[in-house]
C-alpha cells in the first residue's frame, strides 16, 4: 500500500508492531553497473526507497547514475547548495551528501527519534543554511528541532501535538509544517517560541500534508486522495491566516505523498507508487508532461537546483 513504510514506521515505533529494523551498515553510494560516469550536475532527482534502505539518483529523462545505499530515507531535501540531506529513519540519523553524493560529509545523531521531515533554509542571512527536521519520538513526543550549520545539537527544540510531514522555509527564514489537522508556522528559526495554526478558507481533510514554498512566495500544500491528488496553493500566510486557495491543481496521482519543485515553480516531480513510476506535471495546470520507471516504495523525492 501506498502509505505502508510512513505509516507502519510509527506503529512499529509505538509498539504495535514490533521494533524498527536497523542497520549498522556504511551508506555507500554506488554507480549503477554498465552506465558510464556521468557529471555531478547531470543528478537533478532523488527518490527516496525507505523499504529497501537507498537513495535512487536519476537525471530527468528517467536515466539512473546512482544509487546511495544503507539509509533508509523517509525525508529528503536538497539545500541551495545542492547538498543532499537524508532523514535515515532506521538509524536516527540526519546525514549531508554533497555532490558526487559519494558518502556523508555530516551526520547528525541528535534527532529525538525517526526523522520525519526536512528543510533547510535558504534565506540570507545569520540563519541560513539552518537545518529544520521534524521527528517521531522515542519520548514519546513529536519534536521539531532546528540545527545551525556545523552544530551537531539542536539551537531550539520545540514539542509537536501531533505528527509533522512536510516543513519548508519561506524566503524570510519561517517554516511552514504540515500536519494531521491543520498547516502551522513557527518564526524566527532558533529564536522561535512556539508553534502555531494557521486557518484556512477552506476545509482540509484530516491527513499527513507535505507543503513546499514557491519562488513566489504562495505556499503549496499537497492533499493526496483517490483517484487523483490536489494541490491547493495559498498566498503567503498573514498573522495566522491562510485564507482561501488561490489556485487549485489536481494531479493523476492516487494518494500523493510527497512532491518537489523546480526553482522556476513551473514543474512539480511526483513520485507514483501504485503504477511504479515518477511523474512530472506542469505547475499549476496540472498538465502530465513526462514520466519514467520509479518504484511502489518511493516514499520521498527532492529535487536539484
Amino acid at each position: 500500500m501506498k502509505y505502508a513504510s510512513v505509516f507502519a514506521l510509527a506503529l512499529l515505533v509505538a509498539g504495535c508492531g514490533g521494533s524498527v529494523p536497523t542497520t549498522s551498515a556504511v551508506p555507500q553510494s554506488r554507480q549503477i553497473s554498465g552506465m558510464a560516469q556521468q557529471p555531478p550536475s547531470t543528478v537533478r532527482l532523488f527518490l527516496g526507497d525507505g523499504y529497501n534502505g537507498s537513495v535512487d539518483m536519476f537525471d530527468t529523462s528517467g536515466k539512473q547514475l546512482g544509487q546511495i545505499s544503507g539509509v533508509y530515507p523517509q525525508a529528503l531535501t536538497v539545500d541551495d547548495a545542492s547538498n543532499l540531506w537524508v532523514g535515515d529513519y532506521s538509524n536516527y540519523t540526519l546525514q549531508q551528501y554533497p555532490s558526487p553524493y559519494a558518502s556523508p560529509a555530516v551526520t547528525l545523531r541528535d534527532t529525538a527519534g525517526a526523522p520525519f521531515a526536512l528543510a533547510v533554509n535558504a534565506a540570507a542571512g545569520p540563519q541560513h543554511g539552518l537545518l529544520a527536521v521534524s521527528s517521531y519520538p522515542t519520548s514519546g513526543f513529536w519534536s521539531l528541532r532546528f540545527f545551525p550549520p556545523g552544530h551537531q545539537t539542536p539551537c531550539k527544540t520545540l514539542s509537536l501535538a501531533g505528527p509533522a510531514y512536510g516543513l519548508a522555509f519561506d524566503s524570510r527564514g519561517d517554516l511552514y509544517i504540515g500536519g494531521t489537522q491543520t498547516i502551522q508556522r513557527a518564526l524566527h528559526g532558533c529564536g522561535a517560541t512556539k508553534v502555531y495554526n494557521l486557518h484556512t478558507t477552506n476545509k482540509l481533510p484530516r491527513l499527513g500534508y507535505k507543503v513546499a514554498v514557491l519562488p513566489n512566495g504562495n505556499v503549496a500544500v499537497l492533499m493526496g486522495s483517490n483517484p487523483s491528488s490536489t494541490i491547493y496553493t495559498y498566498a503567503p500566510a498573514v498573522d495566522a491566516n491562510l485564507g482561501s486557495p488561490i489556485a487549485t491543481t489536481s494531479i493523476a496521482v492516487t494518494d500523493a505523498f510527497s512532491f518537489a519543485f523546480t526553482a522556476d515553480g513551473k514543474h512539480v516531480w511526483v513520485p507514483d507508487t501504485i503504477n511504479a513510476r515518477v511523474d512530472e506535471f506542469a505547475f499549476p495546470s496540472g498538465k502530465a508532461e513526462s514520466n519514467f520507471a520509479g518504484s511502489i516504495n518511493y516514499d520521498s523525492i527532492a529535487l536539484s537546483p
